[in-house]
């Protein structure tokens, strides 16, 4: 099949749990099908290192999200079509509505392809502008993130002052988010998401056949030369720090268990690792307290070897968190809250300790702070859990093959 790939940003470097999806995505498809690359970028990227450059149909088209431009003829036409969806759109989506992408889809010759394939449903209106004036195009989007229930669970564990402003417009921004996906879902032929429980939130509004669960993964493989260091007394939270739940989760775990920890393990350290932390996250760093926080770092892997357990205290959000897949294939002891392990299959396997408040969650971690060995153990059969489950190349398989439905 022909397929044009929307993304809201370049799939390189492979740092962060929403690009490392992208690039599993694509390379699933990229040498059965003829792909087409076409995403938004911020700021220059060098592609030569990733390892699917030159293996599309033509170079990766970029289009600048910073580029002041007007629309060209071809982009207002294209953007006119799909008009009637524009007063749903809640100001996340809105903010992807970028003449410079309307531009370049517009000049491209989309009759030639069969699919187009989105990740994330910020760019919706695009495919469904192009498929208003195509309909034999089928649409295939992968929502790692459905939105409506992210900002709902948001606005729920959030703090927010009641009746305030932001309190109506969070609430109100809810009912956009699922006004719009009504909207959409009807015109999508393949709908992928993280989880059992996504799916189902989803088929109350789609058709159930065309929902896939595909689970977030790790690349086994390169994850399995790790060594931990079981003489380590850190405990460290990867994530993006942009995305609220995540920044929501370093805040709280310090405000509320950290202490209950430290008091009992003085030696331990807190690592707070990735990109974007807002001036909240930065306001933690101290390292008198021996808490770090790093932000965007080039790897991850030096830290999640230096770590003793590998900690997601999230509260709300949707999807799966590579963030804990992966430190499990490090063979890593994993402490979670039950909101930060849905979607992972832990029911009957001993691979990782669910604990949802302050005081649990402080004493899993110091079980596996006070005794190496325990840490070894959970570690080890962690690693085979991920590698019968969710390895990369299994779930790769799985995507080619729901591709060969459509």
């Amino acid at each position: 099949m022909n397929i044009l790939t929307l993304l809201t940003k370049v799939p390189f470097p492979l740092n962060s749990g929403g690009i490392l999806r992208s690039h599993h995505m694509l390379k699933a498809i990229v040498d059965e099908h003829r792909v087409t690359f076409v995403a938004l970028h911020r700021q220059p990227v060098d592609l030569e290192a990733w390892e699917l450059q030159g293996r599309f149909e033509v170079p990766p088209i970029l289009s600048s999200v910073c580029e002041n431009t007007a629309l060209t003829d071809q982009g207002r036409r294209l953007r006119d079509s799909v008009r009637k969806h524009w007063w749903l759109r809640p100001d996340s989506i809105a903010n992807y509505d970028i003449p410079s992408l309307w531009n370049t889809l517009g000049s491209l010759d989309l009759s030639q392809f069969d699919v187009i394939h989105l990740r994330w449903m910020f760019l919706a209106p695009y495919a469904l502008a192009i498929k208003a004036l195509m309909p034999q195009i089928k649409l295939v989007v992968d929502i790692d993130d459905i939105l409506s229930l992210s900002q709902y669970r948001n606005v729920r564990f959030r703090p927010v002052k009641p009746f305030s402003r932001y309190y109506y417009t969070s609430w109100l921004d809810v009912l956009r988010y699922h006004l719009f996906e009504s909207a959409t879902l009807p015109f999508l032929d393949s709908m992928w998401v993280c989880s059992a429980r996504d799916r189902e939130y989803l088929a109350r509004r789609a058709d159930p056949s065309k929902i896939h669960v595909v689970p977030n993964g790790a690349d086994v493989a390169s994850l399995a030369r790790l060594v931990p260091d079981f003489e380590s007394c850190r405990l460290t939270l990867v994530g993006d720090y942009g995305n609220p739940p995540n920044a929501h989760a370093a805040i709280n775990f310090v405000q509320r268990t950290w202490p209950l920890i430290q008091r009992e393990f003085p030696a331990v350290e807190l690592w707070l690792v990735g990109s974007a932390p807002n001036k909240a996250v930065q306001g933690l760093h101290d390292e008198a307290g021996k808490i770090f926080v790093t932000g965007l770092v080039p790897e991850v892997t030096p830290y999640l070897e230096a770590t003793a357990v590998s900690i997601a205290p999230i509260m709300f959000g949707t999807g799966t968190r590579l963030k804990i897949i992966e430190a499990m294939a490090a063979g890593l002891p994993v402490v979670s809250t039950t909101a930060a392990a849905e979607g992972i299959d832990f029911e009957g396997h001993d691979v990782a300790r669910i604990a949802d408040q302050p005081a649990e969650f402080a004493r899993a971690c110091l079980d596996f702070l006070k005794h190496p060995e325990l840490r070894r153990s959970m570690g080890e059969r962690a690693r085979k859990f991920v590698k019968a489950r969710y390895d990369w190349s299994a779930i790769r398989n799985d995507i080619a093959a729901i591709y060969r439905t459509i």
